[in-house]
């Protein structure tokens, strides 16, 4: 099977470390993307649980940087295999056309539109 990539850019007018903040705080997350978050997110190695009402999934952070990257896995949507997810935080002046450097990638079409959900909330609610 082709494994499929995507990138979506997304300018927040916000300071990047109040941006990062809300993403990996889970009394944050909350607000906009989950209805329940276990834990923050700190470190790669750490497994979260995400809630959304009656769904739920783990997350397995696969790379932490501080105010900058976080990588996780988790279970790919009516598949048998798992899907990566990759979010970069940057700041920017201005966007460059076509891609502000934030990437997100997934293996499926529902997962892609989840992402992209999530990234325009994100933009609202913060």
């Amino acid at each position: 099977m082709e494994k499929i990539k995507f990138k979506v850019a997304v300018s927040i007018n916000k300071p990047l470390a109040e941006v990062f903040k809300a993403f990996v705080d889970n009394t944050i997350i909350v607000n906009y993307f989950t209805t329940g978050a276990s834990a923050p997110i700190k470190a790669a190695g750490e497994k979260i649980h995400w809630e959304w009402g009656k769904d739920n999934t783990d997350i397995l952070i696969t790379e932490y940087t501080e105010n900058k990257t976080v990588s996780f896995t988790w279970p790919g949507y009516k598949v048998d295999y798992n899907t990566n997810v990759r979010f970069d935080f940057e700041e920017k002046n201005e966007l460059p056309a076509g891609y502000s450097g934030k990437q997100y990638e997934s293996n499926n079409t529902l997962q892609r539109q989840n992402i992209l959900c999530l990234c325009l909330l994100f933009q609202r609610r913060i």
